[in-house]
């Protein structure tokens, strides 16, 4: 058989590597950092599209503070759960008001917010009555800045109570955190009321209307009071 039976030996087409050359002057360092880079953007897409998952995040709530409906005056936004820790965000839907529930285990530290007192204006001590279950709270004025653990959003403005509705002998903590943001006006037992109104509190738990119509009457007499006398 003569070359002439092959043909032109240099006109046949080199074939292709099976990886792009860049890698082999990349190293396997490299390729390693480039595969961990794309796990890491792939866990990072998928964390964000369960926490806007509404359904979902709504179920894994139910577990943590049960509740009858689903909020209608509050919406969740975004839900977490990492290493036994837990948070979900509500925004309201005709107000300005922001509100996370976190739920957290003793072991990741001291759930009570540290002040700065350089910071604050005003903080009080307060106890609330919230479906007939008394409940300790935090106030902080419009310029107050409060500082807790990594897990905790992180008042930068605007007035906010922080409420402690972890049950007698319960493993985990469970904290609420309600922001009016960008205002300092308090806020208040009813707003607290209000977002808790779907869920398992207390014993002695109102319809929403019915809180409502209690709300509407409390201020018509506020009014009265601060009338002509």
């Amino acid at each position: 058989m003569t070359t002439e039976d092959w043909g032109d030996i240099e006109s046949v087409p080199k074939r292709k590597g099976a990886f792009p050359p860049w890698l082999w002057f990349c190293g396997s360092g490299c390729l390693i950092v480039v595969l961990l880079l794309i796990g890491l953007l792939a866990l990072g897409a998928r964390f964000v599209k369960r926490g806007q998952d509404a359904e979902r995040q709504w179920s894994k709530l139910e577990q943590v503070l049960p509740f009858d409906e689903r909020s209608e005056a509050f919406e969740l936004v975004f839900g977490w759960q990492v290493f036994g820790t837990e948070g979900y965000t509500f925004s309201e839907r005709d107000g300005e008001l922001f509100a996370q529930l976190l739920l957290v285990s003793e072991d990741d530290g001291n759930v009570s917010v540290e002040i700065e007192p350089s910071s604050v204006s005003e903080h009080e001590d307060i106890t609330l009555t919230i479906q007939g279950r008394e409940l300790q709270a935090v106030r902080l004025d419009g310029d107050s800045e409060s500082h807790g653990p990594w897990w905790m959003p992180q008042n930068e403005g605007g007035a906010s109570l922080l409420v402690d509705l972890t049950a007698e002998g319960a493993s985990q903590n469970l904290m609420l955190i309600l922001i009016r943001q960008g205002s300092s006006d308090p806020v208040t037992e009813q707003d607290v009321a209000r977002f808790l109104a779907p869920f398992h509190v207390g014993p002695d738990r109102l319809p929403l209307d019915e809180l409502m119509s209690d709300e509407e009457e409390g201020e018509e007499e506020e009014q009265k009071d601060d009338g002509p006398r």
